[in-house]
């Protein structure tokens, strides 16, 4: 299996997360990992795990971005302003594209993983 990247190698891919505390960012790498091929190039495997992990932290709101893992807007009102998400999108259906594709580090994590799990192959 291909080398854990640090919180350290996470934050210097990902600038933008560098408030976000040590044992945090850690914490998130191992759960990334997990779904990250152990053989997969060592250069893809730590770019999925960074991407995945700017991904998850992103969702979790570490950059104060709003209101984590809301779905899609599918309601709105202005006068006293109300919104209402959709929370039993695609994304609780296993939907990989609605649930990372969402944010760029999620596509980029994608895009590498579709390198290594393609679709059915028809075999004549």
């Amino acid at each position: 299996m291909p080398a854990t990247p640090s919180a350290a190698d996470f934050k210097a891919r990902y600038a933008v997360f560098a408030a976000v505390v040590d044992n945090t960012v850690t914490a998130v790498i191992a759960d990334a990992v997990l779904l990250c091929g152990a053989n997969w190039s060592d250069a893809d495997f730590k770019a999925a795990v960074l991407a995945l992990t700017a991904h998850m932290l992103h969702e979790e709101g570490a950059l104060g971005n709003g209101r984590p893992n809301a779905g899609a807007v599918t309601r709105k009102k202005a006068g006293d302003v109300e919104l209402e998400y959709d929370v039993t999108s695609a994304r609780l259906r296993g939907d990989d594209g609605a649930t990372f594709g969402g944010t760029p580090y999620g596509r980029t994590y994608l895009a590498i993983r579709r390198r290594y799990i393609g679709g059915a192959v028809l075999v004549a």
